[in-house]
C-alpha cells in the first residue's frame, strides 16, 4: 500500500485537489534538485537541464495575457500550425514563412528555444502533394520541402519533428496508409531523416507520435522497432517525441518504462504535446515525474497555454484556465520538478472555488490503489475451484478468472450497504481498485423485457442507491451506474423518461455525497443504440455533469475502436451543446472479434483487452464476465442470464 498516496486522498474533501500536489516528493526524481529552486515552470525545468515549453499560435501573439504567461513561464516554443506543410508550401515551390517567422523571431529575441513542427506529416497536407502518384516526383518534392524549410531556420531550431504520426492506430504495429507510405514505401521515413541531417547537421532530429506512451501497445512497439533499426543501421535519429494527449486518467502505468526503453536505444525522449482532460493534479504530476526520472527526457511541451487556447478546449486540459489563472495542475507540475508553488497557505485556507468543489472530484481512486481488484468470488473463479480436473479449467483460470472484472449488485445482493462495504473494503485491504455495477433502477427494462426487474418504486431505488454509495464510503472504487438505462426510450412516455432521469440524477448526487473516492460512470449504451447527439442529450438530462464520466459497450461486443469513436463523438456533442466533456470507459470483456450483429450469446466471439488504464478511453474494463450467459439464446440455449458456461468461456478465449 502506498501510504503517502492514501493519506493524501483521505484528507478533507476541500483539500483534495491540493493534497496531491503537496505529496509529490521533489527529491525522488532523477535530475530534480533536492531544494526549492524556482517559482516558474521554465526556470525550474532549467535547474535539471531541461526545458519547459508550449505550443504557440501566431494569431494570439497580440493577446497581452497570453504573451505575459508565455514570456514568464516557458523556455521553449513550438509553432502550433505555422511550420506545417500547408502553411509553408501551399503550392508547389511557393513557400510562405511570414507567420512562422513571427514566432521564431519573437522566441529568439526573448532567449526561448524553438522546436520545429513538423516537416513530413500525412495531415494538414496540401492537396497537390496528396495527388502525386509518381515515386520520383514525390521523393523530390519531399526532399526539397525538408531542405528549404530547415535551411530557413538553420541554427535557430534545437529539435525538429522530422516525421509525424507515421504509424497506424490499433494492433498492427505498422505504418499508416498515407501518400508517402503508399507511393514511396516505408523507406520514406529513413529518407526524410537523412535529408534532414544534410540540411541542418546541428538540429536534433525527432520522430513524433501519439498513443505510443503505453509500453505494451502494438503501436509503441512498432515505433520502438523502427528506432532500434535506425540506430543499428546508422540512420540519423536523435530523439523520440511522445505527444502525451491523455484522458483524465493521465499517463499509463508503463509510461516511465516507455520513456526509459526508448532512451536506452541511445536517443533523447521529449514530451511534445502534453494536455490532460480536466487537468487532474495527480495525472500531471505523474507525467512530469516520469520525465524527471529518465535522464534522457530532455524537456516537456504543453500543447497550449490557457484552456481556451487548446484544441481540446471543452476538456479544460491545460495548466492555466481561460482567464490565465494558474490551476491546481500548475502547482502539481511545478512541485513535481522541485519548484515551489507556495501552497502552505492554500492548504490552511483554500480558495473559495476549491472549497466548494464536490468531494467526488477531489480524489483519483486509480492513484490511491495499486492495480485493479480480482473478484475472488466471481462465477469463473467458483467454476474453476469446483472443476480443477476439467481440461478447460487451466485456460479459464488464466484468461478469465484472474482478470479484474466488475461485480454486479442488485436486488439479489441482500443488504446492499453491507454488500458494497464488504466488497470495497476487501479490495481496499489489498490496495486494489474494485469495479462495481449498480443495476437496480425501477422499471429497468420498459421495452424489451430481457432484463426486467429493479427496485419496487423510485423511492425504494433512492433508498437502495444511497445505501449502495454509503457502503462504499471512503473506499476507492469505480462504479458503472445502471447499464441499459438510457437506451430504451422508444416505448417510454415523457413522464417515464423524466422519472428515470430524476432517479439517475439523484443517484449521482448520493455518490458525490457519500462516496468521495469513487469514480461513477453513467452508462451510455453502445454505438448501435442512439446517435451521438441523442445520447449526449440523454446523458446531460440524466445528470452526467455530476458523474466522473460515462460507460460504453457494457455486456456488448462492438470493437474498442467503434466505441472510442462513438465516445469522442458524444463528447463533441456535449461540448457543443452544453460546454463540457467527460471521460469514458469501454467494456472490452467480449469484444475481441467485434460484433456479428447479435447481442444474445452470439457464436464466434472473443475476449478483448484485459482491464487496464488508457487504451483509447480513460479505462478499458471487463464489466461482464466472459462465459456468463446473456439468457436462453444463441450458444447459451437452455441457460439463464448470468449462468457461467465454461464451454462458452473457453471458446471466447480462443475466438471460435
Amino acid at each position: 500500500m502506498n501510504l503517502l498516496k492514501r493519506l493524501g486522498c483521505r484528507r478533507a474533501a476541500v483539500l483534495g485537489l491540493l493534497a496531491a500536489t503537496v505529496l509529490v516528493t521533489p527529491g525522488t526524481a532523477t535530475g530534480a534538485p533536492d531544494a526549492v529552486q524556482a517559482s516558474t515552470l521554465g526556470a525550474q525545468a532549467a535547474q535539471s537541464g531541461r526545458y519547459f515549453g508550449t505550443a504557440v499560435a501566431a494569431g494570439r501573439l497580440g493577446d497581452g495575457t497570453y504573451t505575459g504567461i508565455l514570456d514568464r513561464e516557458f523556455t521553449s516554443v513550438t509553432p502550433e500550425n505555422e511550420m506545417k506543410w500547408d502553411a509553408t508550401e501551399p503550392s508547389r515551390g511557393s513557400f510562405t514563412f511570414g507567420r512562422a517567422d513571427q514566432i521564431a523571431q519573437r522566441a529568439q529575441a526573448r532567449g526561448q528555444r524553438l522546436r520545429g513542427h513538423t516537416l513530413v506529416w500525412h495531415s494538414q497536407l496540401p492537396g497537390w502533394v496528396g495527388s502525386i502518384r509518381d515515386a520520383n516526383t514525390l521523393r523530390g518534392v519531399m526532399n526539397n520541402h525538408i531542405t528549404t524549410v530547415m535551411n530557413r531556420y538553420k541554427g535557430r531550431i534545437h529539435s525538429w519533428d522530422v516525421v509525424n504520426e507515421a504509424f497506424a492506430d490499433g494492433g498492427s504495429g505498422q505504418m499508416r496508409s498515407s501518400v508517402f507510405r503508399d507511393v514511396l514505401g516505408t523507406g520514406f521515413v529513413e529518407q526524410a531523416f537523412r535529408t534532414a541531417r544534410s540540411a541542418d547537421p546541428a538540429a536534433k532530429l525527432c520522430y513524433n507520435d501519439y498513443n505510443i506512451e503505453n509500453w505494451s501497445d502494438a503501436k509503441t512497439q512498432g515505433v520502438y522497432r523502427m528506432v532500434r533499426d535506425f540506430k543499428a543501421h546508422g540512420v540519423p535519429i536523435d530523439c523520440v517525441g511522445l505527444q502525451a494527449h491523455f484522458g483524465a486518467g493521465g499517463p499509463p502505468g508503463s509510461f516511465q518504462t516507455t520513456l526509459s526503453s526508448f532512451a536506452a536505444l541511445g536517443v533523447d525522449v521529449q514530451i511534445t504535446e502534453l494536455d490532460i482532460a480536466q487537468a487532474p493534479t495527480t495525472a500531471y504530476a505523474n507525467t512530469v515525474r516520469a520525465c524527471m526520472n529518465v535522464a534522457r527526457c530532455t524537456g516537456i511541451t504543453v500543447w497550449g497555454i490557457r484552456d481556451s487556447d487548446s484544441w481540446r478546449s471543452g476538456e479544460n486540459p491545460l495548466l492555466f484556465d481561460r482567464n490565465g489563472t494558474k490551476k491546481p495542475a500548475y502547482h502539481a507540475t511545478l512541485t513535481a520538478m522541485g519548484g515551489t508553488p507556495a501552497l502552505v497557505a492554500a492548504l490552511s485556507s483554500p480558495p473559495p472555488a476549491l472549497a466548494a468543489a464536490r468531494p467526488a472530484q477531489a480524489a483519483d481512486p486509480t492513484t490511491m490503489t495499486n492495480g485493479f481488484y480480482v473478484d475472488p468470488d466471481s462465477s469463473a473463479k467458483r467454476w474453476v475451484a469446483a472443476n480443477p480436473g476439467d481440461g478447460r479449467a487451466s485456460a479459464i483460470n488464466a484468461s478469465v478468472a484472474n482478470t479484474p472484472t466488475a461485480r454486479w449488485f442488485g436486488s439479489w445482493s441482500g443488504s446492499i450497504g453491507t454488500a458494497t462495504g464488504a466488497y470495497t473494503g476487501a479490495a481496499d485491504a489489498r490496495d486494489k481498485l474494485p469495479l462495481l455495477v449498480a443495476y437496480n433502477i425501477y422499471n429497468r427494462d420498459y421495452c424489451g423485457g430481457h432484463s426486467a426487474g429493479g427496485a419496487s418504486s423510485p423511492s425504494a431505488y433512492a433508498n437502495w442507491i444511497a445505501q449502495f454509495a454509503g457502503g462504499i464510503g471512503g473506499h476507492p472504487a469505480v462504479v458503472v451506474l445502471e447499464p441499459d438505462s438510457l437506451g430504451d426510450y422508444g416505448c417510454m412516455s415523457q413522464a417515464q423518461i423524466d422519472e428515470r432521469e430524476g432517479m439517475l440524477t439523484g443517484a449521482l448526487a448520493e455518490f458525490n455525497r457519500r462516496a468521495p473516492n469513487t469514480w461513477v460512470y453513467l452508462d451510455a449504451g453502445n454505438p448501435a443504440w442512439a446517435d451521438a447527439a441523442t445520447m449526449a442529450r440523454r446523458l446531460h438530462e440524466a445528470g452526467v455533469r455530476q458523474a466522473h464520466g460515462f460507460s460504453l459497450n457494457v455486456s456488448n461486443y462492438l470493437t474498442t475502436a467503434e466505441n472510442t469513436a462513438y465516445g469522442d463523438a458524444v463528447n463533441r456533442e456535449l461540448a457543443a451543446r452544453y460546454g463540457y466533456t467527460k471521460p469514458f470507459v469501454v467494456d472490452t470483456s467480449r469484444n475481441g472479434n467485434g460484433s456479428n450483429g447479435q447481442w444474445c450469446n452470439p457464436a464466434g466471439r472473443r475476449i478483448g483487452t484485459p482491464t487496464r488504464l488508457g487504451g483509447g478511453a480513460e479505462m478499458l474494463l471487463w464489466i461482464k464476465v466472459p462465459g456468463e450467459s446473456d439468457g436462453n439464446c444463441g450458444v447459451g440455449g437452455g441457460s439463464t442470464a448470468g449462468q457461467f458456461l465454461p464451454e462458452v468461456a473457453y471458446k471466447m478465449i480462443h475466438g471460435y
